[in-house]
């Protein structure tokens, strides 16, 4: 190697080794102590000492020590980076092998594509692309962590698994050795197809892995994500649930004092033989009402009454809910609240048909340790089924999934749900294994 060519190595080196010590303060990983003098002072000699036995090494052994220099290579990499932030974690190990690899494979490519556009040899233009190519990412770096959080990327970093990174890696190395044996002439064009073959089976099989864990974390997120909507549903039904029993609480006190008074009231007209102001006292006093908003349900668990609650506030004037029974606290408040809203969401459309009064009936207890549960409510539908029946809505993808909601989560407990719809009458039996 020319004296050039030692200079732009270092000098490439150099350039990387800031665009990794930016990459990992973008991305938040080992951020601390980057302004420690003595560090970055130390880093800078050890990383400078190994490549000045790297070059030794390539300027009189060349291509016989390859596998030393390479793991030479990413050691000093590696140990400058431990020295200066104190310690090294596996991703930063991932990081620095992502990016070495992503940006060779750039310069690879682009200096083949040179080499031929100006009829040169890729290895004489080497040096030159993979300066401008590293000076860019480095600039690139620099941009991001402007305009971006380290804190806000180092979160989204620690979501993805670290086997992404070693198949990351992998279809890296692959596409290298694919770019490289493309390029490579060779009179055994059975053996280099062979190769080939089996490169892009591998790189096959990693985007295949690839995607798949994508889409598995995907479909986790979503899962979460709906669980999670479904627990703010439960902490708003129970606030609300809360505040209306404060309001029944502040009613009764305020209906408790009042009274006293009346009392008092009575009493003194009676001790005046004023009997019929007494009388016509008692009887404005019979057409004053003290009721809340909402009905209070007691079922034995307070999620149940938050739901119950709220669903009778959704409810028309003529209609109302009536419930008898206990519903045991060994239920998920998660599952809970899948079958009661859906259930009772359904009850609640059907009764809105109605201008007659009616009710729902619901009914649970405890049976030979099954927790079983009825509930009825009038229907406009003129047939009897006894299956989930198919909506007659046209956005049928946002309608009738309530019942195969409960189904599931029923099955979750070994249970059973039966579905009876006779003589304008519908009735959901669940039964499940306590």
């Amino acid at each position: 190697m020319s004296l050039i060519e030692n200079t732009l190595f270092v000098v490439n080196g150099a350039i990387e080794l800031i665009s990794l010590i930016v990459c990992t303060n973008l991305l938040g990983i080992l951020c601390k102590n980057l302004n420690v003098k003595n560090r970055i002072i130390a880093s800078y000699t050890i990383y400078l000492g190994i490549s000045v036995i790297e070059l030794f090494l390539l300027n009189n052994f060349g291509n016989s020590t390859d596998l030393f220099t390479i793991l030479l290579y990413y050691f000093k990499f590696i140990l400058a980076i431990g020295i200066l932030y104190g310690r090294i974690n596996l991703k930063a190990v991932y990081l620095i092998a992502v990016l070495d690899l992503s940006i060779s494979l750039v310069v690879a490519n682009t200096s083949c594509i040179l080499a031929n556009i100006f009829q040169k040899n890729s290895d004489d233009i080497l040096p030159f692309v993979k300066i401008f190519i590293q000076i860019t990412v480095l600039i690139i770096f620099l941009y991001a962590g402007k305009k971006s959080s380290p804190q806000r990327n180092g979160a989204a970093l620690a979501t993805i698994p670290r086997h992404i990174f070693a198949m990351l890696i992998l279809a890296i190395i692959c596409l290298s050795a694919l770019s490289s044996l493309i390029s490579y002439s060779t009179d055994n064009i059975l053996k280099k197809e062979s190769t080939l073959i089996a490169i892009v089976i591998i790189l096959t099989i990693i985007l295949i892995s690839i995607v798949t864990s994508l889409f598995l974390n995907v479909i986790a997120k979503q899962h979460f994500t709906a669980v999670s909507r479904m627990m703010e549903k439960q902490v708003e039904l129970q606030i609300s649930h809360y505040e209306e029993l404060e309001k029944m609480d502040a009613e009764i006190s305020r209906f408790r004092h009042d009274y006293t008074n009346h009392l008092k009231s009575i009493l003194s007209l009676i001790q005046m033989n004023e009997y019929s102001q007494a009388e016509e006292y008692i009887e404005k006093l019979q057409k004053v009402k003290y009721s809340s908003s909402k009905t209070i349900f007691y079922t034995g668990n307070k999620l149940a009454d938050a739901i119950l609650s709220d669903k009778s506030a959704a409810l028309n004037d003529n209609c109302r809910i009536e419930y008898s029974g206990i519903i045991p606290s060994s239920i998920e408040n998660v599952d809970l609240c899948v079958i009661l809203s859906n259930a009772l969401d359904n009850a609640v459309e059907a009764c809105s048909e109605f201008t007659s009064p009616c009710a729902i009936s619901i009914f649970a207890g405890e049976q030979q340790g099954y927790f079983v549960m009825s509930i009825k409510n009038p229907t406009m539908c003129p047939y009897n089924f006894y299956d989930i029946p198919q909506t007659t809505k046209s956005e049928k993808e946002q309608h009738g999934m309530g019942l195969y909601n409960i189904d599931s989560t029923v099955k979750k407990y070994n249970g059973q749900m039966r579905i009876k719809c006779e003589n304008g009458v519908f009735e959901l039996m669940l039964t499940l294994k306590m």
